[in-house]
């Protein structure tokens, strides 16, 4: 229980880190800046900690536990990371989601004039339907069930952020 709770800690301070960050400014290459904050803040962390005088955190930690406090950080943050990239640019999909909850009656022409026409994109809402992402409805698109949960969670994620709404 102590390596989970000093895992969580330790991954709250470079999120913490991270939103104060993109509040102020969001970096060219955010990524960099991602894998720089999650390396950084806890090596500062617990020097801070070393030059204050608290006791020595890892001192309580056998060698095992700071073994499986290190692959619980690593494996969290890289994952953080990867599903951070997931928003930072849009997908089709998340693009064409957006662009359907911004116009919830929308027909083929407006998606042909938006994306394109083109395979690509009749493949792509074929997978959205079959996903129940997008309902048509009398040559509308709706959002389905999935696809307004999907949506939600995204446009959440760009607010914390502070990043552009897609679509």
């Amino acid at each position: 229980m102590t390596v989970l709770l000093a895992g969580i800690g330790l991954l709250f301070l470079p999120f913490c880190v991270q939103l104060a960050l993109w509040r102020i400014f969001i970096p060219r290459r955010q990524i960099r800046a991602l894998l720089v904050i999650f390396v950084l803040v806890p090596l500062i962390a617990v020097g801070v900690l070393q030059i204050v005088g608290m006791p020595d955190v890892l001192a309580t930690l056998s060698a095992a536990e700071i073994i499986r406090l290190a692959i619980f950080y690593v494996s969290c943050a890289l994952m953080y990371i990867v599903l951070y990239s997931a928003i930072e640019e849009q997908s089709p999909t998340l693009a064409i989601v957006s662009y359907v909850a911004k116009r919830p009656q929308c027909t083929d022409a407006d998606l042909v004039d938006k994306f394109g026409k083109g395979h690509e994109l009749s493949s792509r809402i074929e997978l959205l339907a079959r996903s129940e992402f997008v309902r048509q409805e009398s040559g509308r698109y709706r959002l389905g069930p999935a696809g307004q949960r999907f949506a939600k969670l995204f446009d959440a994620a760009n607010r914390l952020f502070g990043l552009e709404s897609g679509g």
